[in-house]
């Protein structure tokens, strides 16, 4: 069964991205583990199931990403902005350990930050017409 959730009490931090990918105008990711649901009171938090987040974003396609979607590498002193390619690419072998996630309603978008092969990412998406969280129960 999957259930389909568009509200915003969700919290990605400490949770892995495996995949992300453009799917249909939306950026795709894939969190096989779960992710906080946060009820009322922050303190109480609960992981879900396997989730899917749909990032609908107008026109949205992999070679034109970079329109909507910043995406930094950090190592050390080195910063580098790269494709999303690459990205998918860097996810999808080692997966992306999320420790910071910050959703601006005024600005439509959301970032990202964490980890992935010993390098920092920071992912920007702007332009934001949805959010879609789908979780898959077992």
């Amino acid at each position: 069964m999957i259930t389909e959730y568009k509200e915003k009490n969700y919290c990605l931090h400490d949770c892995i991205i495996n995949k992300i990918e453009i799917i249909n105008s939306s950026l795709v990711l894939h969190i096989n583990d779960g992710i906080y649901n946060q009820q009322k009171k922050l303190s109480e938090t609960k992981t879900t199931q396997s989730c899917r987040i749909d990032i609908q974003i107008d026109n949205l396609i992999e070679q034109e990403a970079y329109e909507h979607i910043s995406i930094n590498v950090f190592k050390r002193n080195f910063r580098k902005n790269i494709s999303f390619y690459k990205l998918a690419k860097m996810i999808n072998d080692n997966n992306l350990r999320i420790y910071l996630d910050f959703y601006s309603d005024f600005a439509n978008g959301l970032l990202i930050k964490g980890f992935c092969n010993k390098m920092e990412i920071e992912l920007l998406i702007t332009e934001i017409n949805s959010i879609k969280y789908i979780f898959e129960e077992k």
